[in-house]
Formats: C-alpha cells, sequence, structure tokens
C-alpha cells in the first residue's frame, strides 16, 4: 500500500494556468514485500511500419499488395485522390510517380478514393467521390504501374457520374472477369417530402464508358425502406450475380442489409424471396461494411452492431438465410474498449481462419483493432492470447481501413494514424513485425523524440504499481557530451512540469535534471505513486538536440535505469539495466558566416579594409573552409569605397588577395565626423575546400560600421536573474542589453558578494549559498573592441530546503524562500523570513511561516497553522475540513473530498474544490469560489464577493446569506460568454421574473424561489441553466453583479 498527500493549489496569471507542486512525506515510498527482487528491463516496439504525409488532413482507406511485394495505399490525402507505394521495407518507392506518392484533384474540392483494385495488367484503379462544388458524384481514375494517369481511361485517365444531382458516392469496387469494371455505394434521391441515400450500382466498360447492358444505361438504385440505404462492399460470384451489402436504416437506426442482383442489374428473388434482406442485431445502429465469398458459396460480413459499440460478423448461405453453424446463431459480436469499436476490412486466411481490421476507441481516441475468429466463428486465441489486439501508433487517432496477409503469413494493415497514411506490419501470432527506431536528427534543426514506444518494466515494482525510489540516467555511451540536449516535452502527456517537478492531477511524482549532457530522472512519488504508465509516458516525451558544430555519424545514447531496492522490492539489493538508442545524425550543407564590426578612423584619413574586418567563421565544416571573397551588398552610407582607386559597385565581388594586399579602402568626407558614420554592407564566401557543400556563401548580411572621431558608448538594458531562489534550485540569467557599438557574445559570471561561484547562463544553488544574495554580471566586448559588463540586481536571500524523517522533527527556515518538508511523524516547522512551502507531511504537524507569503499544506484536521500578523499574504492549501487562524488570508480546499472551509475576521479568499463544499467567510469583506461542486456558500459580515467561473453543468450554488448593495456577484465572461462587457452587469441584461423575455435577458432572477439563472439565447427559447440559489424576494438590481 501507499500513502500519499492529495493537496494542490491552482495559481494562474495572464498567460496560463499551472498547477504548484504538492510535496509528500518518505511514506509514499512502496512497503517491503516478500520474495526476491526482480531486474528491470528495457523493451521498444515501433509500432507504425511506414507513415506518409501529403501536407494536409490524409486518410488512407484501401491497401493492395502487389506481386513483387510492394505496398499500395490509396485514400486521400489533403483533400485530392492520394495513392502511396511502398517498398517491402516500408520506404517510399520512388518508381512510383518519382517519390513513391500522387495526388489527383477533380475539381479543386474534397476527392477521396475508397476502394482501389489492382489489374492483371498492373493497372491500379481507384473509385470513391469528389465534390463537384455542392454535391458529390461517382469518382474513378486509372493509373499505369509508374504513377501517371492512364489516358486510356476516359481520354485523360479520370470520371465522374452524377446519378441525381445530388450526393453519390462510390464505397466498393470490383472488376469482373471480362474487364468491365462495377462500383457500388449510395446516391442521394430527393422528393418532396425530403430525401434519402440509396443503394447505387454502376458498370464500366474498360474504357471508362457506362455499360448499357447493364441496367439499360450502366447505372442503377435500390430503395430499402424510404429512409438511408449504403453500399459499403460488393462482391462477384462465380455465377456472374452480384453480391451487395452496407445498411439499411428502419426508422432511426440502421441494420445489415445485402442485396443480390442478376448479371443485367435486375434483383435476384431466388435470394431472400426479393433480392434484398435485413438483419437486425441491436435495438440501435448495426452495419456492414467488408464481405467476403467463401468457397462454399456462403457469404462472411463484418461491421458493427449496438450503436458502433462493438465488431459485428455474420455468415449467411447462399440464400440469403443465416448459417446458424458460425457461433450457433449465425452472427457474433465482440467488444473491445466498451465505447466504439467498428469493423472496416475482412479477409479469410489459407487456414480458413477470419481477420477483420478497423479502429477501437481507447484511452487516448481510436486505435488499429484486428481480431481474428476461428471458422466457427469463435475467437482463435493462438492471436495475441485471446484472439484480439490494439495497437496506438500515434498516441492519437488511429483509424484501421484495410487489411490484408503477405505470402509469408505475416498481416499488413493501412490506415490513417494521426492525419497521415500509416501502415503496421504483424506477424501471424499478433506480434508487431515492424523495423525498430532509428531517429534522425537534422543539424540545427527541431528536437526529435527519441522512442514515443519506449517500455520499462520491473515485475516488483509493477505489482507495487508504484516505481516510488526509481531512476532513469539518460546519456553519452561511453561519456557524458554536453553537446547533447535532453529536454521533456509534455505536449499530449499524462503529466505536467513545473520547475524540476514532474506532476500528476497537480501532485509530483518525480523530479529530473538535465545538464552537460545527462538526464536523470527521479522518480519520487511524493505526492502520488509513480506508477508504470506514468514512468513510460515519461520516457516517451524526452525530446533530443545536439549543439555541436561538427556531427558525428551517430550517437549512442544509454538508458540507465535503476530501480532504487532498499529491500521494498524484496531481496537482492538494487538492480539495474541498459537500453541504448542510436541516433543518426544529418550535417547540413554548411554556408560561413561574417561577423557585423565597428572600426575607427581619425578625421580625413582613409581607412585600409581588412581580412580581419569581415569575421569569417566556418566552425561547421570539418575541416572549415577560408575567405574566399568579399561580396559587398550595400554602400556605404557615406563616403566612398575603392578598390585599385575605382569605386566599388552593389554586388561586386572583392577577392582575399586584393584585400590582404590593403587594396580596399573606405574614405570619409573632407571634415566629416561622427559615431556610426557609415554603414557598409557585406556577405562572406568560402573557398569550396573540402567541407559540405563546396563554395558556399553567407545567407545575409552583416555590415562594417565606420566610426569617424570615434567615442564609446555605455551598453544600455538591464540583466535579471529567473528562478526559485531556493538550495537546489537553478537560477538563469538573462538580459535585455543594447549597445551602441554593437553586443559581442555575452559571458556571465555568478558572485556573491565578491565571491566567483560559477560562470555560464545557469547556476543551481548550493548549500553554502543559503542566506546569501546572489548576483549575475554579463560581460562582452562590443564590435569595436572595448570590454563592457553590466551587473544584475541581487537575488533574496537564498532559502534552504529540507526534509524530515519518518520521526518527529524540528525543520528551520532560513531568512530566504525556503521548502520544508516534514515526511512522516509530528513536525514542527519554522519558514522564518521569507515566501516559505511547509508540508508537514504525514502525522500531526505545527507550521509557522514568519514573514513572507507563505504556503501551508495542511492534509490532517489537527495540523496547527501559525502566522504573524502583517506576515504577508498566506495560503492553507487543505485536504481536509478548516478554519482559517488568524492572520491567514486564503484558502484552497484539494482533493475530491466535500469539505467545510471558514474564514476568519480578515478579508479572506476561499476556493472550493470540485465537491460539494461548505465555505463560510466570517466578518471581513471575503472572495468566495465553491468551484465545480453544489456549494452552501455564506459570506458573513462585511462586504462579500462570491464568484462562478466553473464551466456550467449540473453544479448550483447557495448563498445563504446575500446582502443586496453590500454583497456582489462576480460572473467570468469566459464562461457566461454572452455578457461581452466587463464591469458592472448592464441593466438590459438582467431579468427579475419567472424567465427571460428579450433577446438580451441573460441573468434572470426569480424572486418567488430565490433562483439565479443563465439564459444564453436571452429570450427563454432554449433551456437556461440555474447557478445559484440566493434568497427570495431580494431587491436585486444590475449593481450587484459584475462580469470579469
Amino acid at each position: 500500500m501507499t500513502n500519499k498527500k492529495t493537496a494542490a493549489m491552482a495559481v494562474s496569471d495572464n498567460l496560463a494556468t499551472v498547477a504548484t507542486p504538492v510535496y509528500g512525506s518518505a511514506a509514499d515510498v512502496p512497503l517491503p514485500t516478500s520474495g526476491v527482487n526482480t531486474a528491470p528491463r528495457f523493451s521498444s516496439s515501433f509500432k507504425v511500419f511506414a507513415t506518409t504525409d501529403f501536407g494536409g488532413t490524409d486518410d488512407g482507406r484501401a491497401l493492395a499488395i502487389q506481386a513483387d511485394g510492394k505496398f499500395v495505399v490509396a485514400g486521400s490525402g489533403n483533400g485530392d485522390f492520394a495513392l502511396a507505394r511502398y517498398n517491402t521495407d516500408g520506404s517510399l518507392d520512388s518508381s512510383f510517380d518519382g517519390d513513391g506518392k500522387v495526388t489527383t484533384d477533380f475539381s479543386g474540392h474534397q476527392d477521396t478514393i475508397n476502394a482501389m483494385v489492382l489489374q492483371t495488367n498492373g493497372k491500379i484503379l481507384v473509385a470513391g467521390s469528389s465534390v463537384n462544388g455542392v454535391y458529390s458524384d461517382f469518382t474513378l481514375a486509372r493509373y499505369n504501374a509508374d504513377g501517371s494517369l492512364d489516358t486510356s481511361f476516359d481520354g485523360d485517365g479520370k470520371l465522374t457520374t452524377d446519378f441525381s444531382g445530388y450526393d453519390d458516392s462510390i464505397n466498393s469496387l470490383v472488376v469482373q472477369a471480362d474487364g468491365k469494371i462495377l462500383v457500388a455505394g449510395k446516391s442521394f434521391s430527393n422528393s418532396v417530402f425530403g430525401g434519402y441515400d440509396n443503394f447505387a450500382l454502376a458498370r464500366y466498360n474498360t474504357d471508362g464508358s457506362l455499360d448499357v447492358s447493364f441496367s439499360g444505361d450502366g447505372k442503377l438504385t435500390t430503395d430499402f425502406s424510404g429512409f438511408n440505404d449504403s453500399i459499403n462492399s460488393v462482391n462477384l460470384q462465380s455465377d456472374g450475380k452480384i453480391l451487395v451489402t452496407g445498411y439499411s436504416y428502419a426508422g432511426n437506426y440502421s441494420d445489415f442489409a445485402l442485396a443480390r442482383y442478376n448479371a443485367d442489374g435486375s434483383l435476384d428473388t431466388s435470394f431472400d424471396g426479393d433480392g434484398k434482406l435485413n438483419t437486425y442485431l441491436s435495438a440501435y445502429h448495426d452495419g456492414i461494411n467488408a464481405t467476403t465469398l467463401l468457397a462454399d458459396g456462403k457469404i462472411l460480413v463484418a461491421g458493427y452492431s449496438n450503436n458502433y459499440g462493438t465488431f459485428a460478423l455474420a455468415r449467411y448461405n447462399s440464400n440469403g438465410s443465416l448459417d446458424t453453424s458460425f457461433n450457433g446463431s449465425g452472427t457474433v459480436t465482440t467488444d473491445f474498449s466498451g465505447s466504439q469499436d467498428i469493423v472496416n476490412s475482412i479477409t479469410v486466411q489459407a487456414d480458413g481462419k477470419i481477420l477483420v481490421a478497423g479502429w477501437s476507441y481507447g484511452a487516448t481516441g481510436a486505435d488499429f483493432a484486428l481480431a481474428r475468429y476461428n471458422t466457427d466463428g469463435s475467437l482463435d486465441t493462438s492471436f495475441d492470447g485471446d484472439g484480439k489486439l490494439t495497437t496506438d501508433l500515434s498516441g492519437k487517432n488511429d483509424y484501421g481501413n484495410s487489411v490484408a496477409v503477405q505470402a509469408n503469413g505475416q498481416i499488413v494493415v493501412a490506415g490513417n494514424s494521426d492525419g497521415n497514411f500509416g501502415l503496421t506490419l504483424y506477424n501471424s501470432d499478433g506480434s508487431l513485425a515492424n523495423k525498430s527506431p532509428a531517429g534522425s536528427y537534422v543539424e540545427n534543426g527541431a528536437a526529435v523524440k527519441l522512442d514515443n514506444f519506449l517500455q520499462l518494466n520491473d515485475d516488483s515494482l509493477n505489482s507495487l504499481n508504484n516505481y516510488g525510489g526509481a531512476t532513469v540516467t539518460l546519456a553519452r555511451q561511453g561519456g557524458a557530451s554536453s553537446d547533447d540536449v535532453f529536454a521533456l516535452d509534455a505536449t499530449g502527456a499524462l503529466f505536467t512540469v513545473y520547475q524540476n517537478f514532474l506532476l500528476s492531477n497537480g501532485e509530483i511524482f518525480a523530479d529530473f535534471t538535465s545538464s552537460n549532457g545527462v538526464l536523470t530522472l527521479h522518480f519520487s512519488s511524493l505526492g502520488t505513486a509513480a506508477t508504470q504508465a506514468l514512468v513510460n509516458d515519461v520516457l516517451h516525451h524526452v525530446n533530443y538536440s545536439n549543439t555541436a558544430g561538427v556531427l558525428p555519424a551517430k550517437v549512442l545514447l544509454d538508458w540507465t535505469a535503476n530501480d532504487g531496492n532498499t529491500g521494498s522490492q524484496g531481496s537482492g539489493g538494487a538492480l539495474s539495466t541498459v537500453y541504448t538508442s542510436t541516433v543518426n545524425m544529418v550535417a547540413v550543407n554548411d554556408a560561413p558566416t561574417g561577423t557585423d564590426k565597428i572600426v575607427n578612423t581619425p578625421v580625413n584619413t582613409a581607412y585600409t579594409v581588412t581580412v580581419n574586418d569581415f569575421g569569417f567563421s566556418d566552425p561547421n565544416d570539418n575541416p572549415a573552409n577560408t575567405l574566399n571573397k568579399v561580396i559587398i551588398s550595400q554602400l556605404p552610407t557615406a563616403g566612398s569605397l575603392t578598390l585599385l582607386g575605382t569605386a566599388v559597385t552593389v554586388g561586386q565581388a572583392v577577392s582575399v588577395a586584393n584585400i590582404t594586399a590593403g587594396l580596399l579602402k573606405f574614405t570619409p568626407a573632407t571634415g566629416a565626423s561622427g559615431a556610426h558614420y557609415a554603414q557598409i554592407g557585406f556577405k562572406v564566401q568560402d573557398n569550396g575546400g573540402t567541407a559540405n557543400g563546396g563554395v558556399d556563401t553567407d545567407t545575409v548580411s552583416h555590415f562594417l560600421t565606420v566610426n569617424v572621431g570615434f567615442s564609446n558608448h555605455a551598453p544600455t538594458g538591464t540583466v535579471t536573474i529567473s528562478g526559485l531562489a531556493t538550495q537546489g534550485q537553478v537560477l538563469t540569467a538573462n538580459n535585455s542589453l543594447a549597445d551602441v557599438d554593437g553586443l559581442g557574445p555575452i559571458t556571465y559570471t555568478w558572485k556573491s558578494g565578491t565571491t566567483v561561484l560559477g560562470t555560464g547562463n545557469t547556476y543551481t544553488l548550493k548549500a553554502t549559498d543559503i542566506e546569501t544574495k546572489v548576483t549575475a554580471t554579463a560581460s562582452y566586448a562590443d564590435l569595436a573592441g572595448t570590454a563592457e559588463s553590466v551587473i544584475s540586481a541581487a537575488t533574496v536571500l537564498v532559502g534552504t530546503a529540507s526534509t524530515g524523517t519518518a520521526n518527529a522533527d524540528v525543520l528551520l527556515g532560513s531568512a530566504g524562500n525556503d521548502i520544508l518538508l516534514g515526511a512522516a511523524g509530528n513536525d514542527v516547522l519554522v519558514g522564518d523570513l521569507g515566501d516559505d512551502l511547509l508540508d508537514g507531511g504525514s502525522g500531526i504537524d505545527t507550521l509557522v511561516g514568519g514573514a513572507g507569503n507563505d504556503t501551508y499544506i495542511v492534509d490532517n484536521a489537527a495540523d496547527i497553522v501559525a502566522e504573524l500578523n502583517k506576515g504577508g499574504t498566506d495560503t492553507v492549501d487543505a485536504s481536509v475540513s478548516v478554519t482559517l487562524t488568524l492572520n491567514v488570508e486564503n484558502l484552497v480546499l484539494t482533493g475530491t473530498a466535500a469539505l467545510n472551509g471558514t474564514g476568519n475576521g480578515s478579508n479572506n479568499d476561499l476556493l472550493g474544490n470540485a465537491a460539494a463544499n461548505v465555505l463560510s467567510g466570517g466578518a471581513g469583506n471575503d472572495t468566495i469560489n465553491g468551484g465545480a461542486g453544489n456549494d452552501n456558500l455564506t459570506g458573513g459580515t462585511g462586504k462579500d464577493t462570491f464568484i462562478f467561473n466553473s464551466p456550467l453543468t449540473a453544479n448550483v450554488d447557495t448563498i445563504t446569506d446575500f446582502k443586496v448593495v453590500d454583497d456582489s456577484i462576480q460572473l467570468e465572461n469566459a464562461v457566461f460568454t454572452q455578457l461581452t462587457a466587463t464591469g458592472v452587469l448592464n441593466a438590459a441584461n438582467l431579468k427579475i421574473g419567472t424567465g427571460a423575455s428579450d433577446a438580451n435577458d441573460f441573468i434572470v432572477y426569480n424572486p418567488t424561489t430565490g433562483a439565479l439563472f443563465y439564459d444564453a439565447d436571452g429570450s427563454g427559447a432554449g433551456a437556461a441553466v440555474q447557478i445559484a440559489t440566493v434568497g427570495v424576494n431580494l431587491a436585486m438590481t444590475n449593481a450587484d453583479f459584475m462580469v470579469s
């Protein structure tokens, strides 16, 4: 079992809302277990075999495997028909349209491929829909094997067919033995009573013209029930009959729907009597998305049932009756997630087993989902252990749309992975068969995620569901390098980052350091358990970049996990393991760079320009190149620039030989003087050497500034220090410096008084720094070579960070900003001066803040909080019911329990949690915010403000003593969105009565019931939302309300 703290405080400014970390005690580490400790272990499965971005929202809808093993995926890419062809290793096949992918636009609107067939002649036939401006049409295209459009098909390789003048779409496609093309989908049929989708089929000749032998004009529609119907799959029987499947609405919900046609397009009445049938699986939405015909003539279909909530399969005899040898009833459903599960594709393996693929909605969105069934409809438990599996490819929405089986038995699924084409490869047992991750970092590029699928497992820690005490260290193999930069990116993560703490739901479960090429993650479990899910999510959000000027070919990074066992995980001591990630380095074609410089010359004296004046640098080529030429990009703004006595022109290249010979000169006008008298623009060019890219020219202009009769200028701006002035915390130096004479590279020196503490733009505070003040000095040489320095203001006195033991401890703060953590036991914590955070941990604790703005963490009703008079503005974060003691101003209720919070005689701010709280302000002018629950609020004496800023749900607060004129209700217009003007509520927006009557009656007070409502439409046409009960028969006016 584990103990943890549940307190958290919301701190907000005008930029963001973050959670202040919550500190628990050493008791958060799991209690000992019996047995022998097991070692941790790493694993990584790179789940995406291939992915392709077409530049917008992309969706792979159809998959086919060529005879040579290459994969073709078709769908929609950035609003156009899109196809991609992949080699067997997952790389794009460059023989297909030059880059492995092709798009085709029909009308400038949305075009989507839903079906694809690889013809025996190697051509690729696709079908779907395209929007013709307002409505969509049947749409087909045929491509040659190289990705070019086949112009023998309808003259340009593509065609559209309009059925009804409204929306039409092809969902499935098959090619007959005679080469004719049969497509099926839906067509909207309009009428004076409205309109519905109907089954729709069309047959084309091989050249793309409609086959008039089919239904007289090449196309037909079939209505099932007068409601929406759609074909999602079409198949050709060996006797030439056409089987189509999909769904048909019977009122509000859809059912499985099948129809069979003769070769001429007439309905086959031997199929269920009239050629069509419905199958009812559930009282909600059922539908077929995929169909295959079995060798014995039976019909196997798959889709969804129970309002898209389960995989659903059915098997029919050839006459349309259900085959009861399949699961006893002819139908089977499979639930994955308790949410949405949908089959989009089906295939039957050579051994007769039935493989289906689609998607299931999980914790992070939709995931690829597969299931395999035996021929009798039972799940095949040799497939992933239970016959079904899901794969989260991207941590976001992933939709499996099409499945195929390779000759070697491996399973390929194609679909949509976070808005891109995505393919995943499985072995026949359901295990992933994809390639390993091989991340690449591009020189000077964005940081790359190291391994989005790295997993740390430890059986001992898993059994405790707490990795408290474990550490993970990441550094270069063979020794850390400061060139390696690691960062935690919490975007889309299960955790947030606050300073160097990691929090889940506002509670600390880990801390970290990252410097000098080493990332250390310590899973402390101070506030909440560091579960395996949290640990692995942290590993997935480690980003890497490299600052080296010359990159190695690759970098090997070692992850070292140590379980931190001190006995709680069993005997055997602490155990560790190492996993290596390889990052391939991609060097870019590096251009040289020049440097701005200021030079001086006396009045009436020409200046001879030197090679050093251009500050040539080429550090990112190995070996570095040398200066070859200087290209003049801007003539001097005053005076003249000459080469061999002839005026230089814009764009002229001056060789390094001529510069070295002293032939490039600048001459000021006679008698002229002044700072920044003239500016000459230039770009440097290297000599090519043996470095990347040959001869390169700087991409930007730099400037040589000439002072005539020079005097130095002092810098302007300031140096500041950010960070918490507490032992163990990192301070960062920042500057806003400017210098008329130009800024050179800035270095920082950290000092306490005259004692040098360190250099660099950051400094980690040490125990020896406690109760001292720290400064940062920025130093540089301006572009004229003059040394300059600016010193920051000193920090406040550095505070201490102390953690107690399991005993009754006395922890004393310093004159700085302290963090005192009592851990277990009945502790006494004294903050002294400064803004202190005091958390006694478990036990009955005494917390004394002293001067400063202090924060107290209270988790025991018997905890004692003592605060000095005029000792700053102080806050209690309480996970139990609390009455504020003297001199404490603010109360924040945390956790999930329904708690009571009571103010004192001061002006208090009281904030509830999401439960039903009882808040009472007492004396003073109080500000009371119940939060999200159904709260009971009492202002007490004084002029009180009741804040409503929680989302409008079912929570209704009760204000027990609202006093008209004295008290006020504050409404946040981010929630009450119709109240756009801030300040006193507009009188026209308040209605006294039973309901709104005008378009702007947004706030309604019913004096008979005391109920207070928000009516977003202002007219009573929509349901108003009650937000509070404030008392009956109050003489309320708009002046009782404030909008913020």
